[in-house]
């Protein structure tokens, strides 16, 4: 889900552009509910603090950044706990 303003995310695509597209591309993600709480309002989980990263996570609920690690693939805004998705 978005948190920002069309107007917020016209001035980050001046910035850094093709950032609405990729926005757009976290935005469409059909992701996984948490399977410790079962909410719907998990995020891809990606590390790294540059600029256009900062923006897409500042920009959509869909993306969880972290500074550096990798605790796993999603990450759950309910419960605030990280999670994989078994292979089948």
């Amino acid at each position: 889900m978005l948190k920002v303003s069309k107007a917020w995310i016209r001035s980050a695509e001046k910035r850094y552009p093709g950032f609405k597209d990729t926005l757009d591309h976290y935005e469409v993600q059909d992701l996984p509910s948490c399977p410790l709480c079962g909410s719907v309002e998990t995020a891809k989980v990606s590390t790294g603090l540059v600029g256009y990263s900062t923006a897409l996570a500042a920009a959509t609920t869909k993306m969880k950044l972290i500074p550096n690690g990798h605790p796993a693939d999603f990450y759950c805004s309910a419960c605030d706990k990280f999670f994989d998705i078994p292979a089948k």
